[in-house]
């Protein structure tokens, strides 16, 4: 029995790591999404009565879809700076081309700051509710 032993070559290999380092900005930017979804969904089921009966379908398709709107703009300035400068990268190497990763760090802090504002929001809610349970509390408990 003779056992043949495939090589990629680098030509070979570049397409399944260009797809691997999509997939792995993708998955990071779910991810990410998803905590402002979760964030977006309590929310709006502690403080809006609209939309308490909608569900959360919403949120699922932005936490889904959304990502996908930084990783073709991620994909497109690869390509087309691969294209400009005569090169073929994985896209994953670290490069003098930074600005590639601007397309994921500043939705992320966005969402990072939305999240914290809605924590103190909530924070602060939930407190006030539990404040104004507690003086109701007091007051029938004195009769």
């Amino acid at each position: 029995a003779t056992t043949e032993i495939y090589t990629l070559s680098l030509h070979d290999a570049l397409p399944i790591c260009r797809v691997l380092s999509s997939l792995f900005w993708y998955t990071d930017a779910v991810a990410q999404t998803f905590i402002f979804c979760e964030a977006m969904f309590l929310f709006t089921a502690l403080t809006s009565h609209l939309f308490r009966d909608r569900g959360c379908l919403l949120f699922v398709l932005w936490g889904w879809l959304s990502p996908l709107v930084w990783l073709i703009m991620w994909i497109g300035s690869h390509i087309i700076t691969d294209h400009l400068k005569n090169r073929s990268t994985c896209w994953l190497e670290a490069d003098n081309t930074t600005y590639f990763y601007y397309f994921f760090y500043v939705p992320y802090a966005f969402y990072l700051l939305i999240n914290f504002g809605i924590f103190l929001f909530l924070v602060r809610l939930l407190y006030s509710k539990y404040q104004s349970n507690n003086v109701q509390t007091n007051r029938t408990g004195n009769r």
